[in-house]
């Protein structure tokens, strides 16, 4: 299938204080698209690592602490009450109807599994932001304003906890490198250069032909 006329979508997830949001920004003014925010901020995720969720209200979500890494494998949805699971699973739809909703005008999406939601979308690309943790961790301070102990604090819980929550949400562990097209370190190359490549690419990847439409949901 021809992709012309579709605007392009790109999807964004970035090791804590990879510097996502500036990115994302320069992006989306370069291919004249909005950019979509995370559902969390870094110190609602920091909180959430202590207790295991997440939001407020019917939009709360749940998820195990240490789901991730060498864990995984052990994980069982199971493990949770069924009435958890049920409204995770309705957030975790609503969650996937916003995010297509939003790839039908084009984007460029931080986090919010939109890289798994995505996956199939014609013509997306799917880029990981990464670098040294001290970099990251000196990075996301300067953005936030905030002393490097807290940065660091932050830094513990950020990619392990959003690592759980798609998990538990989506069965998708986002720190799989297979499910990016591209990966950058923002510690050696400035984010107007990362900005151009990825705009760059996703003009390449969008206007080339795509087999399938996307996945309905």
């Amino acid at each position: 299938m021809d992709t012309t006329g579709r605007r392009p979508v790109v999807t964004l997830w970035e090791a804590y204080g990879a510097g996502m949001e500036e990115v994302a920004a320069l992006v989306a003014e370069r291919l004249g698209v909005e950019a979509h925010s995370q559902r969390f901020t870094p110190a609602e995720v920091a909180a959430a690592g202590r207790s295991g969720r997440i939001g407020e209200g019917d939009g709360e979500i749940w998820f195990l602490v240490g789901a991730t890494g060498s864990s995984l494998r052990g994980y069982q949805r199971s493990e949770l009450l069924r009435g958890v699971q049920e409204r995770n699973e309705r957030i975790a739809a609503q969650i996937t109807a916003d995010v297509r909703a939003e790839a039908e005008r084009g984007g460029v999406f931080m986090g919010r599994a939109a890289t798994h939601i995505l996956r199939d979308w014609p013509g997306a690309l799917h880029v990981q932001l990464d670098g040294p943790v001290r970099d990251r961790i000196e990075r996301a301070a300067a953005a936030q304003g905030i002393t490097l102990e807290e940065a660091e604090e932050q830094e513990q819980w950020n990619d392990e906890v959003r690592s759980q929550i798609s998990i538990e949400l989506f069965g998708w562990n986002p720190l799989d490198n297979s499910s990016y097209d591209m990966v950058f370190n923002t510690s050696h190359m400035p984010a107007a250069t990362c900005a151009d490549l990825i705009a760059g690419a996703a003009r390449a990847k969008a206007e080339r032909p795509q087999p399938t439409e996307p996945t309905q949901q």
